[in-house]
């Protein structure tokens, strides 16, 4: 049996072959874009979980490693917005941004 000195300890920097390290970076980046975006809440919670699972062989010797990131961000906020209902010609009900009530002041 070879000596386990001479070989590399597992660890989340290796794991496999960095893959894990460069997902978590991707990942960090899209949370700090999102907490950059003036759409969300700024004091949401955004979260970045990693979850490992190990699957030993029978042999316990060889373990199939599975490795899972999830992201959660803040939802965009609520827009809001007022429109007017107002019937046209065919008496068909439609939608549009301006009161017809008041009248436009600097329509030329």
């Amino acid at each position: 049996m070879a000596n386990p000195e001479n070989f590399e300890l597992t660890d989340l920097k290796n794991l496999a072959r960095g893959a894990l390290v460069e997902h978590f970076g991707d990942e960090l980046k899209k949370v700090m874009a999102n907490i950059e975006d003036e759409r969300t809440d700024a004091e949401a919670r955004r979260e970045i979980a990693i979850i490992i699972k190990f699957k030993p062989q029978k042999t316990r010797v060889t373990v199939t490693v599975a490795a899972t990131i999830k992201t959660k961000l803040a939802a965009p906020k609520d827009l809001q917005a007022s429109i007017f209902m107002v019937r046209n010609g065919s008496g068909e009900a439609i939608a549009i941004n301006n009161n017809p009530e008041q009248p436009d002041l600097f329509k030329n």
